[in-house]
């Protein structure tokens, strides 16, 4: 469990700090719409800070009740959330809303483990 809030940690910081970089890769997705990067920064954030709200509740409820279900519910009721948020945020279609939700969650993760790596080796140098 020890490890595990390390990791947690680590990733919520490389998460942070290259939240930027993704919201540029999002702006460049959806460079023809309306939105500019400050919009589409405080989108990210938004959707940031409800994926660590309904992982924290979820897990807090794990550790209440002695269950094991959180983090599975968690990746049901996240990605709902996300694309239902994406669709009414950038007002595009069905087709074009999932083909950029796929895209752009292949990117996060990317993104997520070079974040990881990153911080990971910076907190070995320190």
């Amino acid at each position: 469990i020890g490890k595990l809030n390390t990791y947690m940690i680590i990733l919520s910081i490389s998460l942070f700090f290259l939240l930027p970089v993704f919201t540029l890769l999002v702006s460049l997705f959806y460079i023809r719409g309306p939105h500019n990067y400050t919009e589409h920064l405080l989108h990210v954030f938004h959707v940031q800070t409800a994926f660590f709200i309904i992982l924290g509740i979820l897990l807090i409820f794990d550790k209440i009740f002695n269950t094991g279900i959180g983090l599975g519910v968690f990746f049901i009721i996240f990605p709902y959330y996300l694309y239902r948020s994406m669709k009414n945020f950038y007002r595009q279609g069905w087709f074009k809303t999932t083909s950029k939700f796929i895209v752009l969650n292949l990117l996060f993760i990317v993104l997520s483990i070079i974040g990881f790596v990153i911080i990971s080796f910076i907190s070995f140098l320190v």
